[in-house]
């Protein structure tokens, strides 16, 4: 074709695939429109082109634009979250377009005449590259173990997370971890089958259909996985992971979800899972993933939770009235139950509590003075008369001045004016420490028809209770004669044990329920006595009240109609105890009567029970300012389980819920505002605390009621001896039947002679135990006055010393004779010390020592220091040591001890010293941990008595009995008593203190570095 012929755009093909001349003269003849062409099936746009003169090639060459043709989906769909890809920053740098192609998220839709993408997706694609490069090679390293650094993942989030749980089968990770990853691999199954949809139009029309109907689906089986909180959760961890702590951001969500966790987890679980960036712990040393998961931690959590709040709980109308449906039941029951709790004087945001008149200033409690001190925090509730909802009020203290009486009727009359807009109180309920009859009288003056009477469970254990006092009716019924029939009947002897005769806690349901089981009764009658028939009658009377209020009998009304007229014709009865049953009787007949919906099961004082033992798991015996702060806290996470998942803003992991928060029938639409840590002035909080910290040890220490609870009977543990002439085995009894083995290996009893005799042993000690326990319990009651358990003894018996006076303080000592021995090593002084050591757990690192014992070989000193406990309580300690809070309270911490005690040990520093424990090691990992700080420039020696060639392997108590004295010199777990024990071992064996410093010679001894 000849060139003048050509148009414009044929010229310009060729001079881009020819190296045709320049074309600037061809200018003048471009048409002055916008002109849309195909060109080879690839499609652009001229824009803007006018017919001037002087324009260059390159003018019109910048003029031409392409349509970006975008990135092949195919090859990235790994790294899209839902219908977008992300950055670390959180911010969505791809969007898909169609159904193969990807773009950027700033794509200028149209590219240059020599690419196929513009450049913002062109960069896109080159970074995706090197993400999918990246997870080729570390999944690579998977395969052979190697792990990733942080530093290669914290650019693709995506991966990062695709990482956590692909990681787990590679790495051993702990307990705490898996609680938290468990969570994320559900999240990412819910992401893996988002991926898998298929994007046609249909199905995209379903999804967006189905995101609208968030109230009739569960919300995790629809929400795209970047939409639900576990997305957004991990995102954050991205956002926060190169930042300073100081600086980490967390949404209102996140925080209410981390203080569930905290709940749940404890505090252990946020020091090993936040790392180096937050608790300065050397990063891996818990041996978990190879980057930290950026958790806050334990203190910015402790700002979130609510700080504590004395009297009715905030907003509590509020809440009640939004959580109530237009069906729910308004007839309720009011219940109450009192905790005891320390004296003492804390301050609580801005009011100091402690005592029950409200105090701001040092002033204020001057003036109220001591008498006034809380030692009962009082919890009220609330429950629906068809159990179908409960809710805390609030907690009260009172002092041993209050009227109890007066103040329980205030408060129900106060909280029934206070929630009649919402609900109507027409009953009320307590345990039988209060005259229920006379609250009745009281608020009947105002309400004539209000009903007030014990709850069922504490109904039926008074009704037990009975039977250990002696006889009742006219034979011979008591808990005496049931043991008697376990020694006679083999049968009765295997279904019952010790604590359902002899209960080392009377206020324990399990026991009442045993001793009244279907298989007990009928043994009782097959033994045909007008005793057995006669104590197995009253025990079906008691347990057929209980199972049909507990069951909610619909027979209820003819049931406790019957009961009744029984308890009221029972003679020799015990007119307190009847006039209690046949009260409470009335009071549930009258309510069956008049309310249709009405649920016995709702008279209980369960709910208050339970939340008490769950502050005590908290605190085991706590103050009044930590009364609060647990309390509600656990408020706080009683609404946080029952409101939906809108509210809550995440789905709940599986998390154990406790009986206190399961099984209720109603949902937290709005989560009331909780009080707030109040930040007070720094000088005058200090100086407000030393005050009190002055006033406080003036307070009278904590004494606890002396009839309910298990330490207050006899001694519980009771040590069979074998009852064969010359033998002097002598073993504690734990379950029934552990001395058969004795009888039969060393006796050569056949297997009927060994039971029969052990379980004649158990139950003459089963009555011999409760003749004391009955006799312990009337004398604590006489006068109601409370009895002080005491924890110092003052002096202890050697056998071969006589009597060691025991001295509790280091003030002023007695000067330690010089010592016989010279340390050749450091031609040193060397002093000998018995020691034992109690704790709260087997952990130097997360348990604390509470008792230091020690006794000199030269001088027989023997010194007990009992110092504050820190950290966490193992189960075993808090059985071990219940006793010891009082004292522990009272005593000062490890950090203010421990330098006297090793300035005594080592005169000064100016000696070395060598340590006798009984032990593997323990004893000497906690008193190293503890005297680690001081750098002392003694030597500490350590001997295990444990060796060969001293005492050998064995139990400290087992070994004293048979060497010894049958009897141990003072209570077991005491350190000074425990020391005492092991010297005496010593003295038997080697016959003086030279001789033990002469056996100790030849033994192995390690010293702290060892």
């Amino acid at each position: 074709m000849p060139t003048a012929n050509k148009t414009f755009w044929q010229k310009l093909s060729d001079q881009h695939n020819h190296n045709a001349p320049d074309i600037r003269s061809t200018a003048s003849i471009m048409p002055s429109v916008k002109k849309r062409v195909y060109f080879e099936d690839q499609p652009f746009m001229v824009e803007n082109i006018t017919p001037a003169t002087n324009v260059s090639y390159e003018e019109c060459y910048s003029e031409l634009k392409y349509v970006c043709r975008g990135i092949n989906r195919n090859n990235y769909s790994k790294l899209l979250t839902g219908k977008q890809i992300y950055n670390c920053d959180y911010d969505i740098i791809g969007v898909i377009r169609d159904e193969l192609t990807l773009e950027s998220a700033c794509c200028s839709k149209y590219c240059s005449i020599f690419q196929n993408q513009c450049r913002q997706c062109s960069e896109l694609e080159k970074h995706l590259v090197s993400i999918m490069e990246n997870r080729h090679d570390i999944f690579e390293m998977l395969l052979k173990g190697i792990l990733p650094q942080p530093k290669q993942l914290i650019s693709f989030p995506l991966l990062m997370y695709e990482l956590l749980c692909k990681l787990v089968p590679f790495i051993p990770v702990s307990q705490d971890e898996h609680k938290l990853l468990t969570v994320f691999r559900k999240a990412q199954t819910s992401y893996n089958e988002a991926l898998s949809t298929q994007y046609n139009n249909k199905q995209i029309t379903n999804n967006e259909h189905r995101d609208t109907q968030a109230l009739k689906v569960p919300r995790s089986s629809f929400t795209p996985f970047l939409e639900t909180f576990f997305g957004s959760f991990i995102f954050n961890q991205l956002q926060n992971y190169t930042k300073n702590p100081f600086h980490h951001k967390y949404s209102e969500v996140e925080r209410r979800y981390w203080v569930v966790m905290k709940y749940y987890c404890g505090k252990q679980f946020f020091i090993r899972m936040g790392g180096e960036r937050n608790q300065n712990i050397e990063r891996n040393n818990f041996n978990h993933l190879k980057y930290n998961l950026i958790i806050p931690s334990w203190n910015t959590v402790k700002q979130w939770t609510p700080a504590g709040c004395y009297g009715m709980i905030p907003d509590i109308t509020l809440t009640l009235k939004n959580m109530l449906l237009p069906d729910s039941c308004k007839d309720t029951c009011i219940s109450f139950d009192g905790m005891k709790v320390f004296k003492h004087f804390d301050v609580l945001g801005d009011q100091i509590v402690g005592s029950e008149k409200y105090c701001y200033t040092v002033e204020d409690v001057k003036q109220f003075g001591v008498k006034h001190l809380i030692d009962q925090m009082i919890l009220f509730s609330i429950n629906a008369i068809d159990n179908s909802w409960h809710l805390p009020l609030g907690w009260f203290g009172v002092s041993s001045e209050t009227d109890v009486l007066e103040f329980v009727t205030s408060k129900i009359l106060y909280f029934k004016e206070l929630l009649q807009e919402s609900v109507t109180i027409v009953c009320g309920c307590s345990d039988a420490e209060i005259d229920a009859h006379a609250v009745q009288t009281i608020i009947r003056k105002k309400h004539k028809d209000f009903i007030f009477v014990n709850d069922y469970v504490h109904n039926f254990k008074n009704q037990r209770n009975v039977l250990f006092n002696g006889t009742i009716l006219h034979e011979k019924i008591s808990m005496q004669t049931i043991i008697y029939y376990m020694i006679q009947h083999r049968t009765l002897y295997r279904l019952l044990d010790r604590e359902e005769v002899d209960p080392t806690d009377i206020m324990n349901l399990k026991s009442c329920l045993n001793l009244t089981e279907r298989p007990v009764l009928q043994e009782l009658r097959k033994i045909g006595t007008i005793e057995a028939n006669s104590v197995a009658g009253y025990l079906e009377l008691i347990r057929d009240i209980y199972d049909c209020i507990n069951d909610n009998s619909p027979d209820i009304i003819d049931i406790l109609s019957e009961s009744k007229t029984i308890f009221e014709k029972l003679p020799n009865y015990p007119k307190k105890t009847k006039k209690i049953c046949v009260h409470t009787l009335e009071g549930f007949l009258a309510l069956a009567s008049r309310f249709p919906n009405f649920k016995p099961s709702c008279i209980t004082t369960n709910y208050e029970e339970l939340l008490f033992s769950i502050i005590r798991g908290m605190f085991p015996k706590p103050t009044t300012k930590q009364f609060c702060q647990s309390a509600l806290f656990s408020f706080y996470i009683f609404l946080i389980l029952h409101s939906t998942d809108d509210v809550r803003g995440f789905s709940l992991p599986d998390i154990p819920l406790t009986d206190h928060y399961f099984g209720m029938k109603l949902v937290i639409k709005i989560l009331p505002t909780l009080p707030g840590r109040i930040v007070l002035d720094r000088n005058v909080k200090k100086k407000t605390c030393k005050e009190l910290q002055i006033i406080n040890q003036n307070v009278a220490t904590y004494s606890r009621k002396t009839t309910l609870r298990a330490e207050v009977c006899a001694p519980k543990c009771i040590y069979l001896c074998c009852p064969v002439s010359g033998c002097k085995k002598q073993k504690p009894y734990i379950i029934k039947g552990s001395f058969t083995n004795h009888l039969k290996a060393k006796h050569q009893f056949s297997d009927e002679e060994a039971e029969a005799t052990v379980a004649q042993l158990e139950c003459l000690q089963f009555s011999a135990q409760l003749e004391k326990d009955v006799a312990f319990r009337k004398q604590s009651c006489k006068n109601n006055e409370n009895i002080i358990v005491q924890h110092k003894p003052p002096y202890l018996i050697s056998k071969f010393k006589n009597r060691l006076t025991i001295q509790y303080n280091f003030a002023p000592l007695k000067s330690i004779p010089t010592p016989h021995c010279i340390n050749q090593e450091t031609r040193r002084p060397l002093n000998f010390f018995v020691l034992d050591l109690e704790t709260t757990g087997f952990s130097p690192k997360c348990n604390s020592i509470i008792q230091f014992a020690m006794l000199s070989l030269f001088s027989n000193e023997l010194h007990s220091i009992f110092v504050s406990p820190s950290g966490v309580w193992s189960s075993i300690a808090l059985q071990m040591h219940e006793t010891k809070f009082q004292i522990l309270d009272e005593s000062e911490t490890l950090q203010n001890m421990i330098p006297k005690i090793c300035n005594y040990l080592t005169r000064n520093d100016t000696a070395d010293v060598m340590l006798l424990v009984h032990s593997t090691g323990l004893d000497k990992a906690f008193f190293s941990a503890a005297i680690a700080p001081l750098k002392l420039r003694s030597t500490i020696y350590y001997c295990s008595t444990m060796q060969k060639n001293l005492l050998g392997k064995k139990g400290l108590e087992n070994h004293f009995r048979e060497k010894v004295c049958d009897s141990l010199p003072g209570i077991a777990h005491n350190a000074v008593v425990d020391v005492l024990m092991l010297y005496d071992l010593l003295l038997s064996k080697f016959g003086n203190d030279q001789e033990i410093v002469k056996a100790i010679g030849k033994a192995e001894c390690t010293t702290i570095d060892d």
